[in-house]
């Protein structure tokens, strides 16, 4: 996992193949192909992050995802940037859960970003430059990030640069189209379809 340069190596990290296999189609795919990654049995992700790989694996083994920032201890007056990083892990893992199919993960994430943001009240605009360099135009996680950005983000918290220039107009367009009166976000409403056969 990760870029190889001359200065960096990517991390190795050994995932059980029924595990890996069982939860993404294209892992799957990989590891029972005569591609490489079935000779060599190993997947390269070398455009993820070493936080979204750490929740993938949480989630790989342990069907769950636990963030700091919606530990029922933590105080964000203590450490205040905690939301904010929770916040760019999921909008990672959700690009990364999209590059090997997994749905489920996907949605796990909207639900997690939907819960700091209600636990906080504050939307969070760090990830925005990574979302719209990392996702389609289509991209349920920026539909998501547009409308929860829309109704929900505090003008005063807008600093100049935060926002990518294709996100203004995503957030121009929302506005023209919204309906009249709408105030909450569902975030079900933003979820990739999962396949009813599997787990």
């Amino acid at each position: 996992m990760g870029p190889e340069t001359d200065e960096l190596w990517p991390q190795k990290f050994l995932v059980h193949k029924e595990v890996a296999c069982y939860h993404s189609p294209v892992l799957n795919a990989a590891f029972n192909s005569e591609f490489i990654e079935g000779r060599t049995q190993t997947y390269i992700l070398d455009d993820t992050t070493t936080g979204a790989f750490q929740l993938l694996m949480q989630w790989l083994y342990g069907k769950r995802v636990q963030l700091p920032a919606l530990h029922k201890d933590f105080q964000e007056d203590k450490e205040i940037n905690v939301p904010q990083e929770d916040t760019q892990r999921l909008v990672e893992l959700w690009v990364l859960a999209d590059k090997l199919a997994i749905p489920k993960l996907q949605n796990l994430a909207i639900k997690k970003i939907n819960k700091i943001n209600n636990r906080f009240g504050k939307v969070y605009t760090a990830s925005f430059q990574y979302m719209y360099q990392h996702t389609a135009k289509d991209s349920q996680l920026r539909k998501f990030l547009v409308e929860l950005t829309a109704l929900r983000m505090d003008p005063d918290d807008i600093t100049e640069g935060q926002i990518p220039e294709a996100m203004l107009l995503d957030l121009v367009i929302f506005h023209a189209r919204r309906r009249h009166g709408r105030k909450e976000v569902i975030p079900e409403e933003f979820f990739v379809e999962e396949d009813c056969d599997g787990e």
